[in-house]
């Protein structure tokens, strides 16, 4: 696992940059990504959104 830090997010890795964007709003919390690419990520996103909640549920378990 991956215990990663609130809010819930994503991370985009690109040649010379790199980017978090919000799991909710797809808005970028950190980093520039290009902007084309960012319309193709929050589409993306958009159409897989269950699958990256589950995974951030998945990879981001606590114990409590």
């Amino acid at each position: 696992m991956y215990p990663d830090h609130a809010p819930p997010h994503f991370h985009l890795l690109g040649p010379g940059w790199a980017a978090q964007i919000h799991l909710r709003t797809l808005e970028v919390m950190r980093g520039a990504p290009p902007r084309a690419f960012l319309d193709e990520v929050r589409e993306w996103a958009t159409a897989n959104r269950e699958f990256l909640d589950a995974e951030w549920e998945r990879l981001n378990e606590r114990d409590d």
